[in-house]
C-alpha cells in the first residue's frame, strides 16, 4: 500500500513531511497533480547535502537533483501547459546513468548523469507540497509553496515504495481535491471559522495612481476584520467592521486616518456592496449608495508591500505585522479577528479576482450556504409534487443523555420529573414566521404548584438555525419569533433552558440542560423566475446554453417538469435556438433537463447584438418574460492540451479533456473537430444519446468534455513494437481555424497473443470438438486461470455454427480457455456444398484488463501433390497454404515425415542447394517470390490534347525475390555445467543465436547434432525420445533437455542453420558432483539509520543442478541481524530467494537506535538437496562520520603478449580507515579490450591452479597475489587465424602450437588443439562391379556383391541405395 494513493489539497502554505531515511541509487517517482498556478513546490527529497526538487517553473515541471558532485536540472517538454487545471502524471526516473521525466506517459526528457556511483542521500526527509519549517542552505532558491491538488504520490527504488512504511505528518491539508481550485470569477466564497482567509497578490495602483477594492458581503458578525495589505515602514491599510459599520484606517507613515461609514448597518445578514477608495485626495467608503469620504494631503504616498488579506490574516503572519507595529496599531480602531460570513463579486482596480487567483487559503468553501439553489443536488428520481404540501423533517443533531435521579427527599412536584421541558416540533410555513409558544417548549411540571413563574425559566438560543432567524421580542410579553428566508429545508434550535431562583429544586435540575427544537417546514409551489442577462455568443458559430447563463430561480418543482419557451427572438437570418438532437431545425421551446444537459444551442448567422425573450414554466404557472442580450464576439481559440493517448492493441480508450483540450473565447463557444486524414491502426467512435458507439470522422469538445469519444485500435497484425498513430485534424470555432493538428495515440503490443491457432478440418455434417492443439491464448509474462481467458465472438462462422455444449454461441458471445480445456466447444457444419470449402470465425481475446487484437481463425489450403517417381515438385501456396486477413506468417512444423521421400528447401538461382531433409517452414518459404507493380498509362504524344486521342491503362508486375545474406551469429557462449550421470536443460541461457536478415525470427534458427559420446539431448516433456533436431524456440521454451552419461567433459558440434546459410557451433560439456556454492557474498558498507538493497553482486549462488529458474534457489536466514533486519518486497522477512535478489527487492535496514559499528546475518542457501551456510557482513558508520577511501598506488602493469602478468599492491591499492583490505572490493566496469582479468584459486590438485575469470576483487586478493591479467593474442582474437580442411574424408584432427617473443628470445609450452570434422556427403557414388546375370526362362537368380557392387567414399554401403527404373520380362520378389 502506498501513502498517498489518495488526493490530497494543498492551499499554497500547506504541507506534508515524512522521514523514511534512505540513501537510493535509482528511483521512479510518480505523482498526479492539478493547478493552476505557474509555480510551486510539488517535492522535495532532503539530505543533508544531497536533494531532489521535483518543482512547477514557470508553467513547467523542472526537477533539480544533487547527489553531492553538483546540481542537475531536468525540464519538461517545451509547449505542454501543465497549469490548465487538469489532471497531469509526472514522472520521474533515476538510473545509473540517466534522469527521465515523462509527463502523461507521453512526452519525455532526459538528462545523463555521470555514472561515479553517487547515491541520493535522504537522512532529513520528504516534502510534499511545501517546506514548512525546514532550514537548509539549498532552500535559498526555492520556490513557493504549491496550490492545487496531487494523488498518488509513489516514491520507489528497487520496486519498493520508501514511502510506504515512513511517518507523515500534514499541515493545513485537506483530502480529495477541493472545488476552490476550480471557482469562476463572482463565486460567493464562505468563511467559516475564526482562521478564515485569502491572500491574494500586492494591491498596487491602478493607472491614474489610484486603488480601488470592491465586494459583496454578507454576515451577521458585529466586529470583523476584512481586509488587511501590509506596506513599508508604517504604512498599511485596514478595512473591519465595528458595532455593525463599516470602518476604514489607513497609515502614509506619519498617523493613521480612520473613516466610518455609519449609513448603512451590514451584520443584518443582507447582502452589501462595499467599494473601498483611495486616490492621491481622498479615502473613500461606499457601503450600497451611501458614500463616507474624507481628505488626504495629496503629498503623501502609500507605499504597500506583501499581500492583500481578506477575511482575516494568516496566524504566523499576525505576529509579524505586530512586530512591524502596523497590526499593533490598526487594533487600536478595528479587530484583528477573522470575519465570518460570505464574500462575492471581488474586484481589485476594477478587475475581477476569483479563487484561482489565490495565493494562500483556509477555512473557506465557494458557495455561500443557502444563497443558490442547484438542481444537481435533487434526485432527477424523485416523483414530484406541489400538492397537498409535504412536512420535511430533520435529522437532529444527537445531545448527550442527560439524568436525573429523584430520591426521598425530593418534593413531590418534582418526583417524577427527569428534565425540565418536553419539546415539540415547531411547523413553519415555507418563506413564512410563527411564534415559538408553550405548546412547543412545555414545563414538565406545575410551575403554580412548585412556586414558580415562566420568567424564571431561561432559554439561551445557542446556535442560530441553518435557514432561518429567530428573533427575541421582548416589548410586552416574551416570545420567540423564527422567520424563515424562502428556502425549501428542515431546520433546528438549539438553547439551554436553566430554572433561575427556585430553592427546592432537585440538584439535577438546577445545572443547564441542553434542548433541540425541531423545525418542520411546510412547503409552498413558487412561480419559477428567470435571472435576465448577457450572454455572450461566437460570431457566425454554435454557442452552447448553460444553466449558468440561463438562470432559472425556482426551488420546488425538479428541472425535468419546467418548460422554457421563446417569446420573441431575432429572424432566422440572424440566428436561432436548435436542439443538439435535431441540428438545424429552429425551436421555440425546450426543457430545463435538455439546458442541464447542455443540448441547446444558440446558432449565429449574422449581426453584432440580438434579443431573445424567454418565458419559463412548471405546468401550473409561468413567470414574467426575461430578455437576454446576445452580444457576438469575434472567436479564438488555442490548444491548451494535447497530452495523446497510450493503450494496449486490441483494446480501445476514452479522449477526453484531459487529452486533448482548446480554450476559447466565447469559453462556451462549440469547437468542432474534422479528421483530415484515414485513420491506419484505428476508428473513432463517438457514445449517442442511444448509448451506442458510431464511427465518426468529426466532433465537439463537448464530446471531449463527456468523454463521450473514444479510439477503438482495430489494427490485428502481430505487433511487435510501439507503433503511434498519428491522427491529424483540424478544429473550428465560427469561421476561425486552427489548422494542420496531430494527436497522437501510441499502441503497446497486445499483451494477449494467440499461441495457437491451428485449421479445423471437418467432414460433411460432422461435429468436431475445438482443443487446445488448435486454439491457445496466453498471458505475456503471466500464468492466468484458464476461466480467465475469456474469447469475445466478434464474427460468428457462416458454413457452420460455435456451440459451446448444446449452446449456439452469436455475436458476442464468450467462451474461456477452461471449455476448450473441458472439450465443451465445438464446430458443426451446418451449409453442406458438393465441392470443399472454407469457414472462419473472428474473435477476440480478453484476459481481466488485457486484450489481444481481432483475430480471424485461419483459412487452409491443403491440396494433394502429385510427384513422378524419382522426381520432385515445388509445394507452394497452391498446395499448402494458412492465412487469416491479418496474419500471414505461419510457421509449419512437420511432425510426421513422408516415409518415401524428404522435404528440402528450395534456394535462389544460382546458389547452392540445402540438400538435407527440414522439419520447420514457413509461409515465405511457400511464397519464394515477392511481388511488386506500377500502374502506368500509354498515349499518343501526336495525339495529346485532341477529343478523340486514345489513352491505355495497365499495370507491370514485378516479381521479388527474397535473399537471405546473413549467417547466424553466435551471442551466448557458455559451458553447460552438469550433475554427473543426471539431467539439466539447455536453454538459451548456454547457448543462443542471432540472425540479421530482415524480418527472420530467431526462434526458427534449427540446431542439428550427431552422435553424443557423453551424453544425449531428448525432449525435456518426453525424455524417452532423441532430439536430432531442434529449434531455437525449443530451447527457450525449456523442452529441450541435456543427459549426462560417460565422460565428465566433452565437446561436441551442434549445425546450426537458417534455411540457407549453415555455421557450427561447439557446445561444451562439464560434468561434476552436485554442487552449490556462493560466488557472490561482499560485505557492505551503510550509513548508520539507513538502508542497502542486496542485489546478486553482493550475494549469489550458482549450481549444475537440474533447477529451471532461480527462484527454486532460497536463502534462509538462520541467525537474523541483531542491529537491523532484512526487507523483502517492502516487508521484514527471514527468507527470500535468488529471483529475489535479481529484481532488487532485498535490502537491508540498519536499526537508528543501535550504536554498533558492525552487523551481520547467517545463512543457508539451499537448491534441492544440496545446502551452503554462509555469513552476509555489514560494516556500519555514523552519519558524518565515515571516512573516504585513499587511493595509494596505481600504476601501469607490463604485460607480454600471451604470458600471465600478476597485478601486486605496488601496482595498485586502496586504503581506508576501519576497512580492512578483505572488505574493500574493486568492481570491473569496464572489461580490458586486449585480455582478461583472472583470479587464481586452487583446483582438485594442489600443483594445478585454476584461473577464473571475475568481475569483481579485493584488495587482499590483490596483496595475496591472486589477481592477474592474461594477455590475448591479437590475431586470435580478431579472428585472422582459420583452419582448412583438405576435404579429405578423415573426421578427426589436431595440431600443435607454441607462441614465441622473439624480441626477449622467449618461448611458451606447446599445446595441442583438436579438430573435430563435421562429415558433409558430396562425393558421388561410383559403379566398380557390373558382371551381368544370365537365368534360364522361369528361373530366379541372386544377385550378389561379385555381380554389382558400389563404393562412395563418405557413405556407408549399408545406406546405398538401388533404384530400378525401368524392366521388361522380369518381376522383383
Amino acid at each position: 500500500m502506498h501513502v498517498f494513493v489518495f488526493t490530497v489539497s494543498y492551499f499554497g502554505d500547506s504541507y506534508c513531511v515524512l522521514k523514511p531515511f534512505q540513501d537510493v541509487s535509482t528511483f521512479e517517482l510518480s505523482l498526479l497533480m492539478k493547478t493552476n498556478r505557474r509555480n510551486g513546490l510539488l517535492l522535495l527529497a532532503a539530505g543533508t547535502d544531497d536533494y531532489l526538487f521535483l518543482e512547477l517553473h514557470n508553467g513547467k515541471v523542472q526537477a533539480r537533483m544533487n547527489l553531492g558532485v553538483g546540481e542537475v536540472i531536468l525540464s519538461s517538454t517545451p509547449g505542454v501547459q501543465l497549469n490548465n487545471l487538469l489532471d497531469h502524471k509526472i514522472s520521474l526516473k533515476l538510473t545509473e546513468d540517466t534522469l527521465t521525466m515523462t509527463i502523461d506517459e507521453t512526452f519525455s526528457t532526459y538528462v545523463p548523469i555521470s555514472p561515479d556511483g553517487e547515491e541520493l542521500n535522504i537522512d532529513v526527509g520528504i516534502w510534499l507540497g511545501g517546506t514548512g519549517n525546514l532550514d537548509a542552505s539549498y532552500l535559498s532558491n526555492a520556490i513557493p509553496p504549491f496550490r492545487g491538488c496531487m494523488t498518488d504520490v509513489k516514491f520507489e527504488s528497487h520496486r519498493f515504495d520508501i514511502l510506504s512504511n515512513a511517518f507523515k505528518e500534514c499541515h493545513d491539508t485537506k483530502e480529495s481535491c477541493s472545488s476552490e481550485f476550480e471557482a469562476a470569477d463572482g463565486e460567493t466564497t464562505s468563511f467559516t471559522t475564526p482562521q478564515s482567509f485569502i491572500s491574494f497578490p500586492t494591491w498596487s495602483k491602478a493607472t491614474g495612481g489610484s486603488r480601488t477594492l470592491e465586494f459583496l458581503m454578507k454576515t451577521t458578525i458585529e466586529d470583523a476584520l476584512l481586509a488587511f495589505h501590509p506596506g513599508l515602514e508604517d504604512n498599511f491599510i485596514a478595512i473591519g467592521v465595528m458595532g455593525g459599520y463599516i470602518k476604514g484606517i489607513v497609515d502614509f507613515g506619519n498617523g493613521m486616518e480612520v473613516i466610518d461609514n455609519t449609513h448603512v448597518q451590514v451584520e443584518d445578514d443582507q447582502w452589501h456592496r462595499v467599494q473601498i477608495q483611495i486616490t492621491e485626495k481622498a479615502f473613500e467608503v461606499h457601503v450600497d449608495s451611501q458614500v463616507a469620504s474624507l481628505p488626504l494631503d495629496s503629498s503623501q504616498k502609500l507605499d504597500l508591500v506583501g499581500n492583500l488579506y481578506l477575511g482575516g490574516i494568516q496566524e504566523k503572519m499576525k505576529e509579524v505585522f505586530r512586530e512591524s507595529g502596523s497590526l499593533s496599531r490598526a487594533e487600536e480602531e478595528v479587530t484583528a479577528e477573522s470575519f465570518i460570513g460570505c464574500m462575492g463579486e471581488i474586484k481589485v482596480n476594477n478587475k475581477d479576482r476569483s479563487l484561482q487567483d489565490a495565493l494562500v487559503t483556509k477555512d473557506i468553501h465557494i458557495k455561500c450556504e443557502g444563497e443558490e439553489y442547484d438542481y444537481s443536488n435533487y434526485d432527477d428520481e424523485e416523483t414530484v409534487t406541489t400538492a397537498p404540501p409535504v412536512f420535511i423533517g430533520f435529522d437532529q443533531t444527537e445531545l448527550p443523555e442527560q439524568h436525573c435521579f429523584p430520591d426521598e427527599h425530593t418534593p413531590g412536584v418534582f418526583k417524577n420529573v427527569t428534565k425540565l421541558l418536553d419539546v415539540s416540533p415547531l411547523l413553519v410555513p415555507e418563506g413564512g414566521e410563527v411564534f415559538i409558544g408553550i405548546k412547543n417548549l412545555n414545563p414538565t411540571f406545575d410551575l403554580s404548584a412548585a412556586g414558580m413563574q415562566k420568567s424564571q425559566i431561561m432559554v439561551t438560543l445557542k446556535t442560530d438555525p441553518f435557514y432561518g432567524l429567530v428573533d427575541i421580542n421582548t416589548n410586552n410579553k416574551r416570545f420567540l419569533k423564527f422567520t424563515l428566508q424562502d428556502l425549501l429545508h428542515a431546520d433546528q434550535i438549539q438553547m439551554d433552558v436553566v430554572a433561575q431562583g427556585i430553592d427546592n429544586l432537585p440538584e439535577c435540575l438546577k445545572s443547564p440542560q441542553s434542548y433541540l427544537l425541531p423545525v418542520e417546514i411546510i412547503p409552498v409551489n413558487d412561480i419559477p423566475q428567470f435571472s435576465g442577462g448577457e450572454i455572450t455568443i461566437t460570431e457566425r458559430g454554435r454557442t452552447k446554453l448553460s444553466p449558468s447563463l440561463i438562470k432559472i430561480l425556482e426551488t420546488d418543482t425538479r428541472c425535468d417538469g419546467l418548460v422554457v419557451t421563446v417569446t420573441s427572438e431575432p429572424p432566422l437570418e440572424v440566428g436561432y435556438l436548435e436542439n443538439d438532437r435535431q441540428p438545424g431545425v429552429p425551436i421555440t421551446e425546450f426543457t430545463c433537463r435538455d439546458l442541464k444537459d447542455g443540448k441547446i444551442y444558440f446558432v449565429h448567422k449574422g449581426g453584432d447584438r440580438q434579443r431573445n425573450t424567454l418565458e419559463v414554466s412548471d405546468g401550473q404557472s409561468e413567470s414574467h418574460s426575461a430578455t437576454f442580450n446576445l452580444v457576438a464576439t469575434t472567436p479564438h481559440m488555442k490548444i491548451v492540451t494535447n497530452t495523446g493517448l497510450t493503450l494496449t492493441q486490441g483494446s480501445n480508450a476514452s479522449i477526453g479533456i484531459q487529452n486533448l483540450a482548446l480554450i476559447s473565447n466565447p469559453r462556451n463557444g462549440d469547437i468542432l473537430f474534422n479528421i483530415t486524414q484515414p485513420l491506419l491502426y484505428g476508428k473513432l467512435n463517438v457514445m449517442t444519446d442511444y448509448g451506442v458507439y458510431k464511427q465518426v470522422t468529426s466532433f465537439h469538445q463537448s464530446d471531449l468534455e463527456q468523454e463521450r469519444i473514444r479510439y477503438f485500435s482495430t489494427d490485428s497484425t502481430d505487433q511487435e513494437d510501439i507503433v503511434v498513430e498519428r491522427i491529424q485534424f483540424n478544429a473550428h470555432l465560427g469561421h476561425y481555424t486552427l489548422w494542420n493538428n496531430t494527436f497522437m495515440v501510441n499502441i503497446m503490443p497486445a499483451q494477449v497473443k494467440v499461441s495457437t491457432l491451428v485449421p479445423l478440418e471437418v467432414y460433411g455434417g460432422e461435429m468436431k470438438m475445438i482443443k487446445q492443439a488448435q486454439l491457445l491464448a496466453e498471458v505475456k509474462g503471466e500464468r492466468v486461470n484458464p476461466e480467465l481467458v475469456k474469447y469475445v465472438l466478434v464474427t460468428p462462422p457462416t458454413l457452420g455454427v460455435l456451440q459451446l455444449l448444446d449452446t449456439q454461441l452469436g455475436e458476442g458471445d464468450v467462451f474461456t480457455q477452461m471449455d476448450i480445456l473441458d472439450n465443451t466447444l465445438s464446430y458443426k457444419v451446418r451449409v453442406q456444398r458438393a465441392v470443399d470449402n472454407v469457414d472462419s470465425f473472428q474473435f477476440r481475446v480478453v484476459s481481466q484488463d488485457k486484450y489481444s487484437p481481432c483475430i480471424h481463425a485461419p483459412v487452409l489450403t491443403n491440396e494433394m501433390l502429385t510427384v513422378l517417381q524419382g522426381g520432385e515438385e515445388t509445394i507452394n501456396k497452391n498446395y499448402l497454404w494458412v492465412h487469416t486477413p491479418e496474419m500471414g506468417d505461419f510457421v509449419y512444423q512437420i511432425t510426421q515425415g513422408p516415409k518415401h521421400g524428404r522435404i528440402m528447401r528450395e534456394s535462389p538461382p544460382g546458389m547452392p542447394r540445402f540438400e538435407g531433409a527440414i522439419r520447420i517452414f514457413s509461409n515465405e518459404d511457400l511464397e519464394l517470390d515477392r511481388s511488386d507493380e506500377f500502374h502506368f498509362s500509354a498515349f499518343d504524344q501526336e495525339a495529346q490534347g485532341s477529343y478523340d486521342h486514345e489513352t491505355i491503362k495497365s499495370i507491370f508486375k514485378i516479381t521479388i525475390q527474397t535473399k537471405n545474406d546473413h549467417v547466424p551469429v553466435r551471442v551466448v557462449d557458455k559451458v553447460l555445467n552438469v550433475v554427473r550421470h543426471g539431467q539439466r536443460l539447455l536453454t538459451t541461457d548456454v547457448i543462443q543465436f542471432k540472425d540479421e536478415d530482415s524480418g527472420f525470427n530467431d526462434s526458427q534458427i534449427v540446431y542439428a547434432r550427431e552422435g553424443i559420446l557423453s551424453g544425449n539431448i531428448v525432449s525435456a516433456i518426453n525424455p524417452s525420445q532423441p532430439l536430432f533436431r531442434f529449434t531455437q524456440a525449443d530451447m527457450r521454451d525449456k523442452k529441450v533437455l541435456f543427459v549426462h552419461h560417460g565422460a565428465d567433459q566433452e565437446r561436441f558440434s551442434l549445425q546450426v542453420s537458417d534455411g540457407f546459410h549453415k555455421t557450427t557451433a561447439i557446445l561444451q560439456i562439464q560434468a561434476s558432483e552436485p554442487y552449490l556454492r556462493l560466488v557472490n557474498n561482499t560485505m557492505i558498507v551503510i550509513d548508520h539509520g539507513a538502508t542497502k538493497t542486496l542485489n546478486t553482486t553482493l550475494l549469489s549462488a550458482e549450481t549444475n543442478l537440474d533447477i529451471t529458474d532461480d527462484s527454486e534457489i532460497t536463502f534462509r536466514i538462520t541467525s537474523a541481524p541483531e542491529d537491523g533486519r532484512i526487507i523483502v518486497s517492502g516487508i521484514e522477512a527471514s527468507e527470500f530467494t535468488q529471483e529475489d535478489l535479481k529484481k532488487g527487492v532485498v535490502s537491508y535496514e540498519h536499526n537508528y537506535e543501535s550504536l554498533k559499528s558492525k552487523d551481520s546475518f547467517t545463512f543457508e542457501v539451499q537448491a534441492e538437496e544440496k545446502s551452503e551456510q554462509g555469513t552476509f557482513k555489514i560494516k556500519v558508520f555514523k552519519q558524518g562520520y565515515r571516512s573516504e577511501p585513499q587511493v595509494t598506488n596505481h600504476d601501469v602493469i607490463i604485460s607480454y603478449e600471451g604470458e600471465h602478468t600478476v597485478i601486486t599492491q605496488d601496482h595498485l591499492k586502496v586504503e581506508q580507515a576501519d576497512i580492512l583490505p578483505t572488505d574493500m572490493v574493486f568492481t570491473v566496469k569496464v572489461p580490458p579490450r586486449l585480455g582478461h582479468v583472472v583470479k587464481m584459486t586452487n583446483g582438485s590438485d594442489a600443483d594445478s591452479p585454476v584461473l577464473d575469470y571475475i568481475h569483481s576483487f579485493t584488495q587482499d586478493d590483490i596483496d595475496s597475489g591472486r589477481i592477474l591479467y592474461v594477455s590475448a593474442y591479437i590475431q586470435l582474437k580478431e579472428g585472422h587465424v582459420y583452419y582448412m580442411h583438405d576435404s579429405s574424408e578423415t573426421t578427426e584432427d589436431s595440431f600443435t602450437l607454441s607462441a614465441s617473443a622473439y624480441e626477449i628470445d622467449r618461448r611458451s609450452l606447446a599445446f595441442t588443439i583438436a579438430v573435430t570434422v563435421q562429415p558433409v556427403n558430396d562425393e558421388p557414388p561410383k559403379l566398380t562391379r557390373n558382371t551381368g546375370l544370365e537365368v534360364l526362362f522361369g528361373e530366379e537368380a541372386d544377385i550378389t556383391a561379385n555381380m554389382l557392387q558400389t563404393q562412395d567414399d563418405d557413405t556407408a554401403a549399408v545406406h546405398l541405395v538401388y533404384h530400378v527404373e525401368r524392366q521388361r520380362a522380369a518381376w522383383w520378389p
